[in-house]
């Protein structure tokens, strides 16, 4: 049985991905689809996120269904900027699979951004003052950092050189054939029954004012006073304040953006032999 690893890159599409593999039945996909097992350092005593897998019988029991698949994988997007995950896999699994997905630099960090936002854990809405905070230096959410993949590409097929490096644009455009394509590279079975039209872990940064116009009505207000604590009514409408003020990727924002990837974008192209000039235009 093959070990597959999708290692991002975060806000790329390995949620849809990871679903739709799943969905074939020589390959197993663990139910827990970010276990990160791998991208953290046994010796540093404890782990970096609470919903990391840590212990080594915990993380091969996620595998324990997969019995006769002849791929079984995990996606976790933490892997693909981490030297530590890259050095640990390779350590024990050095004939893996390695599955890269890349998007847009720019349009990455503003869905980061959104999602960020939806979750109530960043409090400066603004994707703009996001944007200038981290190139002021304050790494919080790394959402540009993480779009500097060329670096990070060139370690892990270094270490895994028949990696494979697909692109989201591929994925938006036709993911029946996107989807087909790791089947062939997997060497499984063509297949055709995942349901590629279901989208998957979505940043929502679209107005919100149907939202507000049903659960701010009379009726709907006085049946949450009846059934839904105080506090939990405050934090569901704190969320959905945040939810529709996360802002869109403006113009100006973008040309920043566009020139602070553009070297690494560069090289990128260099690395893989595929033009990004639309990474690379305003």
């Amino acid at each position: 049985m093959e070990r597959l690893f999708l290692i991002g890159a975060n806000k790329a599409g390995t949620t849809a991905v990871h679903h739709f593999l799943a969905a074939h039945p020589q390959i197993f996909m663990t139910v827990n689809k970010e276990p990160s097992y791998y991208s953290w350092d046994p010796a540093a005593g404890r782990a970096p996120g609470p919903s990391f897998v840590t212990d080594a019988a915990a993380y091969e029991e996620l595998f324990a269904l997969a019995r006769d698949a002849r791929v079984a994988g995990e996606s976790s997007t933490a892997y693909l900027p981490n030297r530590t995950a890259r050095e640990r896999i390779h350590t024990e699994h050095p004939t893996a699979r390695i599955l890269m997905i890349l998007r847009d630099p720019s349009e990455r960090a503003h869905s980061a951004h959104s999602m960020m936002v939806q979750r109530g854990a960043e409090p400066m809405v603004d994707f703009a003052d996001a944007v200038e905070r981290e190139l002021g230096g304050d790494r919080t959410f790394d959402y540009l950092r993480l779009g500097r993949y060329a670096d990070d590409v060139a370690a892990w097929r270094e270490s895994f050189p028949g990696a494979r490096i697909t692109f989201y644009q591929d994925l938006a455009a036709d993911p029946r054939a996107f989807v087909a394509g790791i089947h062939e590279w997997l060497g499984v079975d063509p297949f055709d029954g995942a349901d590629v039209g279901h989208r998957h872990n979505v940043s929502v940064i679209a107005d919100r004012s149907r939202a507000y116009r049903i659960l701010g009505s009379p009726r709907a207000r006085a049946v949450a006073r009846r059934l839904v604590p105080s506090g939990a009514r405050r934090r569901a409408r704190h969320r959905l304040e945040q939810r529709a003020r996360a802002t869109p990727l403006d113009a100006e924002t973008r040309r920043v953006l566009v020139e602070y990837y553009e070297s690494d974008v560069r090289a990128l192209e260099d690395l893989t032999g595929r033009d990004l000039t639309a990474w690379r235009t305003v």
